[in-house]
């Protein structure tokens, strides 16, 4: 991965918003998203810096998890999002309030109604996309081999799917069965059905990385929603798809313990 580091100069370790107010942030524009990578194996001392902009359902959600790791996860991922967003919307992190859609998806309230965002997480990575004027859902897959079989293939995919690629050879298969997966759950993600909308009725492209590159889906309700592949580290899938058109999918990498960016896609 390559790209410009931007630091941010006189800055505190503690990631409040006031960090941000010199940063020049990539914004995301109509038609235009940005995507953050998160790295989730921070130093605990480091992640616990972020609770202070959580809010006390988040803080006691985080609580919940009996295992260190998923704790500390929740705890960056509610941060950096609050973060992000409070940049966005010219707003205190802590201050930022959420709500439920009728599908279940948290969207922002008291703020700008045109921005909307969607996280993922899986193995030592979480991504995060933001959109304006345009539901946007993203997933992120940790490729592993040893999980895929034809069985699963057919289990997840629609018949023409199942078919092509259970004709791989397994490490090739098990590969592109990553990157549909990630693929449909973006869908699935941004649409905010939940499990209302079947994977298996669900069409995308079958190659490996690179292959869904504003690539068009149509839903059920007439929606058409642009497909694209994110630059994701190796051995990991990454997709969003975004309700309408979309013309590109830029990645940075949040840096802890400032507010670093590193533009790597």
């Amino acid at each position: 991965m390559t790209g410009v580091t931007r630091p941010v100069s006189g800055c505190s370790p503690r990631p409040e918003s006031h960090m941000m107010e010199d940063l020049d942030l990539p914004a995301p524009e109509p038609g235009r998203p940005v995507f953050w990578l998160v790295r989730m194996d921070a130093a605990p001392r480091v992640i616990r810096t972020y609770e202070p902009v959580l809010s006390r359902e988040e803080a006691w959600q985080a609580s919940r998890f009996r295992e260190d790791r998923a704790r500390m996860r929740s705890v960056l991922t509610r941060g950096v999002l609050r973060l992000l967003l409070s940049r966005y919307q010219g707003m205190n992190a802590a201050d930022l309030a959420f709500e439920r859609g009728p599908h279940g998806k948290p969207r922002l309230i008291h703020g700008d109604e045109r921005l909307r965002f969607n996280v993922a997480h899986s193995g030592e990575f979480g991504l995060i996309g933001v959109s304006v004027d345009a539901d946007i859902g993203v997933d992120l897959e940790r490729i592993r081999p040893e999980t895929v079989t034809r069985d699963l293939a057919r289990a997840c995919l629609t018949p023409r799917e199942a078919e092509v690629l259970c004709a791989l050879e397994p490490r090739e298969m098990a590969q592109r069965l990553h990157w549909c997966w990630a693929r449909k759950e973006a869908l699935v993600k941004g649409h905010g059905a939940g499990g209302s909308l079947d994977p298996r009725e669900v069409s995308v492209p079958l190659g490996g990385p690179g292959a869904a590159a504003g690539w068009i889906s149509r839903h059920p309700d007439g929606r058409r929603w642009s497909l694209w592949d994110i630059a994701a580290p190796e051995g990991y899938a990454a997709a969003t798809a975004v309700d309408g058109e979309c013309r590109g999918a830029p990645l940075f990498a949040w840096e802890h313990p400032g507010v670093e960016f590193v533009e790597i896609g």
